[in-house]
């Protein structure tokens, strides 16, 4: 019963997400672009672009116009010149025809190296004839409103269903995620939201397990669904937190340490050690970011051409709302009137 009605509210958030597509495709000139629906987002250029360019075999070998000026030859010979040794202190490398010929080689695309999302849309464009913005619209309900799912089974779990179906179809369509994930939003916001309430659900159902071997599974489960999360939106600050949890909700439950031992091992294991050990840096990071008040808009990149003519670049990130950075006093008065109470939560 519980069943049936959660996945009617996962069939509401999709068909609404998709019903604005039908609404697209009644006023084809103002939406579409040949057979090609518009974008929404400045972003999805960038994962349909990288996943046509993976389909071709051409991935990362356009890119030369990204982090500009720095990822252009010119400024990374100076930079290499400013910071290298002079050469009467440096040995020469013989070079040999064997090494000239490996460097020219292309190397091969590793799957690992293309965004998720690409990875996704590049796989499902030939049922919609290679039209990648078609293939990347139309993921868009689907995805978006699958993170409804483990969310009315975690509060189902935990014995209060009524509110996970509640959540579910008041965060699906609350204002600032459902104008992330409508129609022509190609963005990982559709499923920043399913894979860490995902996680959390397996890391409820390992605390619960009646077995060792259980607890193990939805250990390696849990390491799992966080290595797709670090494919799909590389924030590795999530994986220590999630590894805490994890170690922490097992320890409360008095499951064996040996059992303890193992399912944390697993799950490092699973969503993959070097990660792990980034995540301390990128948790430190946020915090220097959210303690000390930066301001992005002012920032610029300066290539000094000579040590007389110096050329300055506006930064781009001032086009891009999620880098603004503001205190966390500010933050928590946009959560409540009162910042002590956001405080104490």
């Amino acid at each position: 019963m519980f069943a049936g009605v959660l996945l009617v509210c996962f069939l509401i958030s999709s068909g609404v997400r998709y019903q604005q597509f039908v609404t697209w495709e009644k006023t084809p000139a103002a939406y579409f672009v040949g057979e090609r629906p518009m974008m929404t987002t400045l972003d999805a250029p960038f994962w349909l672009r990288w996943a046509r360019e993976y389909n071709e075999g051409t991935y990362g070998q356009k890119n030369s116009l990204r982090s500009y000026p720095e990822n252009t030859q010119t400024f990374q010979e100076m930079s290499v010149k400013e910071s290298s040794l002079p050469l009467k202190y440096t040995d020469s490398v013989p070079t040999s025809s064997s090494s000239s010929l490996s460097s020219s080689r292309t190397p091969g695309i590793r799957y690992l190296d293309v965004p998720l999302l690409s990875f996704l849309i590049a796989h499902l464009s030939p049922f919609f004839n290679h039209n990648y913005y078609l293939a990347g619209t139309l993921l868009i309900p689907l995805l978006a409103s699958l993170f409804i799912l483990p969310l009315g089974f975690y509060f189902f779990m935990i014995g209060v269903p009524v509110s996970g179906l509640m959540g579910g179809l008041i965060g699906t369509f609350a204002g600032g995620y459902y104008m992330r994930s409508s129609i022509g939003r190609i963005d990982t916001d559709m499923l920043n939201l399913f894979f860490p309430v995902m996680i959390a659900l397996l890391i409820l159902l390992a605390s619960r397990a009646k077995t060792e071997r259980s607890v193990l599974l939805f250990s390696i489960g849990a390491g799992l669904c966080m290595f797709l999360f670090q494919w799909w939106w590389s924030k590795a600050g999530f994986v220590l937190i999630y590894f805490v949890i994890l170690v922490f909700v097992l320890f409360i439950q008095k499951i064996r340490f040996r059992t303890i031992l193992l399912s944390s091992l697993l799950f490092v294991l699973c969503m993959g050690p070097v990660t792990f050990i980034y995540s301390t840096h990128k948790i430190e990071g946020f915090l220097i970011d959210y303690s000390i008040f930066k301001d992005v808009a002012n920032e610029s990149v300066t290539v000094t051409k000579s040590k007389t003519t110096p050329a300055s670049f506006p930064s781009t990130l001032t086009t891009i709302s999620e880098v603004d950075r503001v205190p966390m006093e500010e933050v928590f008065r946009r959560v409540l009137s009162n910042p002590l109470f956001a405080w104490a939560g």
